[in-house]
């Protein structure tokens, strides 16, 4: 039965799909000859209209109780198999927290200038790409080169600072630089460095490389510097609104996770507990309200040269619309510009095992 309604729904969308595409290709017709409205409004009218076939083609869209009942025993299903598709991260104790990223859902990670936004977004690309996920990455605050020397500098474990300033390097540096290459020739990762795109090149090009390639996670590099001309704002919280609105939509219509850096406003910087909290994005907009998780990078060393945490950073999840919240330490890396796993020494206490002080932990190299 399930196999019959299948072929008849696809069928139709075969039968449909041309009609569609005739009547979206008129309204842009339209669209181009109408000299009276403002370049970008019609730039987004267009896309509106390309995108509308998404929303009108059968099978998508409304679905009735039968279906969607259907639909979630499929999916318990797979759960129970454990063939559910979700991501890792390869950090341990985040992967225990959130218990796997799943497609459709937006994760902003978001933190005050030099926390290392970038650094755990490079490595997230990383790690989600030895794992075998297509990674398309929008860096709009960093050149490609320099996302890839930041790559390298990881891989070979050589930093960045070397490979900048072309320092010569010993032979077994660069064997280890070869070795770091090829191995990241092999990884699938797809970048875009183009200056002051807005939300609807992101969705064009990232349906463009779902179709040719294909995408699993889509990564952006960061928020902020998403210029959204195509549609004007009276100011800057609604461009951000409307920025997080199109990111999470994006997600749900490529089906991929979504992963945008966010900058805090330095109102952080104004309390004597310098952790940010959620209440730290209602400056922007309906960010905390489309993502699915948010998660801030707070590193106590960065104010306090002295702490009794050196070289430990908190990923802070506040807000998980799937699960639990909490917080999880990474090891800052700062010569690579890395976050790296805790690994925490079992020692006996009172005849029992637990874990021990962070004065006495290791990290993974």
């Amino acid at each position: 039965r399930r196999h019959t309604r299948y072929i008849s729904v696809t069928g139709v969308q075969t039968c449909a799909l041309p009609i569609l595409y005739e009547r979206a290709g008129r309204e842009v017709i339209d669209l181009a000859n109408d000299f009276t409205t403002p370049i970008p409004e019609t730039t987004q009218k267009i896309h509106e209209a390309v995108l509308s076939i998404d929303a009108d083609t059968p099978g998508s869209g409304v679905v009735g109780m039968a279906g969607a009942l259907e639909n979630f025993s499929d999916d318990f299903e797979k759960r129970q198999r454990g063939e559910v598709d979700s991501f890792k991260t390869g950090y341990i104790d985040l992967d225990h927290l959130i218990k796997g990223f799943e497609r459709s859902w937006m994760w902003t990670i978001a933190a005050r200038p030099g926390m290392g936004k970038t650094a755990l977004m490079i490595d997230l690309a990383l790690r989600f790409a030895e794992c075998g996920l297509r990674v398309l990455f929008f860096s709009l605050e960093m050149s490609e080169i320099m996302l890839i020397r930041r790559m390298i500098s990881q891989k070979a474990k050589i930093s960045a600072n070397v490979l900048r300033a072309a320092t010569p390097l010993d032979d077994g540096q660069h064997q280890v630089m070869i070795q770091a290459v090829n191995r990241l020739k092999e990884l699938p990762i797809r970048i875009d460095d183009t200056a002051g795109i807005g939300p609807a090149y992101i969705r064009n090009r990232a349906r463009k490389e779902k179709v040719t390639r294909g995408v699993d996670v889509i990564m952006v590099d960061y928020l902020q510097f998403i210029n959204p001309h195509e549609v004007r704002h009276s100011n800057r919280e609604s461009e951000i609104a409307y920025i997080s609105k199109s990111l999470k939509d994006t997600a749900k219509i490529l089906n991929v996770l979504m992963v945008p850096a966010a900058q805090l406003s330095r109102n952080v910087e104004n309390r004597q507990d310098k952790r940010p909290t959620l209440p730290d994005l209602r400056g922007s907009g309906s960010l905390e309200q489309d993502s699915d998780i948010v998660s801030f990078i707070y590193r106590d060393e960065y104010y306090l040269p002295d702490t009794d945490r050196p070289n430990i950073a908190e990923l802070i999840t506040a807000k998980n619309r799937h699960g639990n919240t909490g917080t999880v330490d990474l090891y800052w890396r700062r010569e690579l510009t890395t976050f790296k796993n805790l690994q925490r020494q079992p020692i006996n206490l009172n005849g029992g095992t637990t874990m021990a002080h962070e004065s006495s932990m290791k990290f993974e190299f």
